[in-house]
């Protein structure tokens, strides 16, 4: 008797071709680590002392041309707060 193919679980992980098999939140993860895909392709804004004075930031997705550790420095620079969860 044959069986009928089994779907995966509810919860179960979800593989993607491009991450050889890695489940796709740890292939995602990796990518969010990573470098910026084109850094120095845009330039630095400047701007006013304390311009960003009052406003907190939430950086989400990817940053083409700085890394996210350069992102966080620059808002603060201009005296933004920068938050890492959503609230």
């Amino acid at each position: 008797m044959k069986r009928a193919a089994e779907e995966p679980a509810a919860g179960a992980d979800k593989r993607t071709k491009e991450s050889g098999g890695m489940p796709a939140w740890k292939a995602a993860q990796l990518r969010r680590s990573a470098a910026p895909a084109a850094p120095g392709s845009k330039p630095i804004p400047e701007g006013r002392p304390n311009c960003l004075a009052g406003l907190t930031l939430v950086f989400t997705g990817e940053l083409s041309s700085l890394s996210r550790d350069d992102a966080v420095d620059l808002a603060k620079r201009y005296g933004a707060c920068v938050s890492v969860v959503l609230s």
